[in-house]
């Protein structure tokens, strides 16, 4: 999977279970200040960004994650690893 293709699909995923905009969803923006984003679900995005790309992210490294740009970093860093 190429980075264009895990950056495409952690937007969906983040659109759909965030309930974003798309013009919202740019890797600067914060998930709970831009996106609005509660606790559950920042957890709901995890669940499904583990099911998607069939992996486990570290809970540690999880809840470092504020920024789009840091989830599409974390899925990046567990995929190559």
């Amino acid at each position: 999977m190429t980075d264009a293709e895990i950056n495409q699909k952690v937007n969906e995923l983040i659109i759909e279970v965030l309930f974003a905009e798309e013009h919202e969803v740019k890797d600067s923006a914060t998930l709970r200040h831009d996106l609005w984003a509660e606790s559950f679900d920042i957890e709901d995005l995890c669940e499904a960004l583990e099911k998607a790309f069939k992996v486990k992210l570290d809970t540690v490294a999880w809840n470092k994650v504020k920024t789009v740009g840091d989830v599409k970093a974390l899925v990046k860093s567990t995929l190559k690893a």
